[in-house]
């Protein structure tokens, strides 16, 4: 994740902490998580996935 503008919470598993524009951040897979918008702009965040092979390996 790439947090483009605005601020907010981050919750990855059991942890939560805050996120501001210029934060990345990496959520393992199968890892519960969410975000929350926070003030008074707008949360704007990019994300890139991969799918994983069986094995482990990157497609």
């Amino acid at each position: 994740y790439f947090v483009v503008s605005g601020e907010g919470l981050m919750k990855i598993g059991k942890e939560e902490f805050p996120i501001k524009a210029g934060d990345a951040f990496y959520v393992p897979p199968g890892e519960y998580h969410t975000t929350y918008q926070k003030g008074n702009l707008p949360l704007t965040v990019v994300w890139v996935t991969c799918h994983l092979t069986n094995d482990g390996s990157e497609t």
